[in-house]
């Protein structure tokens, strides 16, 4: 099925009248563009993939030291597929100007930190945004409202995911007050 995904792309073949699969995957186009005038190129890419599939070792820690790994390998190239739900970046950028023209900063909404104050300009407009409303509870054609995003900074939206249970924006806020009384 891979190799007609890929013929629906070759001119020689759709030059006989013939189509290939006519619907594949948008990395199709991508693959077809950097090997198709290159085969050996993809030959080793793919003796590359293959030895990798083969080598036991490839994955197994080098050096343990006192119980604790000290010294791994990594870097090697991972082919991975995921599946990912769909968010709307017009969305999240309305509550960042929403929270930009009401405070005046993008401050997390759980601990205060601010990007801008702590990296100058580099942290400038940045913070993550968080769906206080998971997006794997909407149903089809359910829509996510402005009021169930929060902006969050990495540590705190990490700690809000940290778990199956996920806690809510009041409650990792309340637990930071815990922690610090």
């Amino acid at each position: 099925m891979k190799l007609m995904n890929f013929r629906r792309l070759d001119p020689e073949y759709t030059a006989e009248g013939k189509k290939g699969l006519t619907r594949g995957a948008k990395a199709d186009e991508e693959v077809w563009v950097e090997f198709a005038g290159a085969p050996d190129g993809c030959r080793k890419v793919a003796q590359a993939i293959i030895a990798t599939l083969d080598d036991e070792s490839a994955s197994s820690w080098e050096r343990v030291i006192d119980g604790g790994v000290q010294e791994a390998a990594e870097g090697r190239l991972l082919t991975r597929t995921h599946l990912s739900r769909e968010r709307n970046q017009a969305l999240v950028e309305t509550k960042r100007k929403q929270a930009l023209k009401k405070f005046g900063c993008l401050a997390c909404e759980v601990c205060g930190f601010d990007f801008l104050v702590a990296y100058g300009e580099r942290g400038k407009g940045f913070i993550e945004c968080h769906h206080t409303k998971p997006l794997k509870t909407l149903l089809p054609g359910q829509t996510t409202h402005i009021d169930d995003l929060a902006l969050v900074c990495a540590n705190c939206h990490r700690v809000i995911h940290r778990g199956k249970e996920w806690l809510t924006v009041a409650e990792l806020r309340a637990l930071i007050r815990q922690a610090k009384a």
